[in-house]
């Protein structure tokens, strides 16, 4: 008896149960070009102790709806990391990207070089790993 109890609660556990399967698909921002370049401060009394890390990221946006772009951070190699000055990396963007179009995000990173030579500074490349994007978008759920 105690095995057609358990059979029985177990069919109807399997047949019974029922679950909307959801189905989330995801296309949005992609970076679409990079480029950088590094070059001095040219700021009086600097000594070429500072350096600058300027970068242009091309961001498309490949969704069919719009999205809104937060915000972008690089996020640099380890070696390099130690050489930055300050800690703030973020760049605000708050701007809708429609479907298709693509936007210009530029930023900088100050390092110090102190003591290195150039190519003890092009050694520690690549100087970013990966591009965190903040984004805000309505996904449509389908059932």
């Amino acid at each position: 008896m105690k095995k057609i109890i358990m059979v029985l609660i177990i069919v109807l556990m399997i047949s019974g149960c029922s679950e909307d399967q959801i189905e989330i698909t995801y296309s949005g921002l992609e970076i679409e070009s990079y480029h950088s370049s590094i070059g001095s401060m040219k700021i009086e009394g600097n000594n070429d102790r500072n350096q600058r890390y300027e970068y242009t990221i091309e961001i498309v946006n490949s969704d069919s709806s719009d999205i809104k772009l937060i915000s972008v951070e690089p996020l640099l190699s380890d070696d390099f990391k130690s050489y930055v000055v300050g800690d703030d990396l973020v760049v605000n963007v708050n701007k809708i990207i429609t479907s298709g179009k693509v936007i210009e995000v530029t930023g900088m990173i100050i390092f110090n070089a102190e003591n290195l030579t150039k190519e003890e500074i092009l050694d520690k490349t690549p100087f970013v790993n990966d591009i965190k994007i903040i984004e805000e978008k309505v996904i449509k759920v389908t059932m």
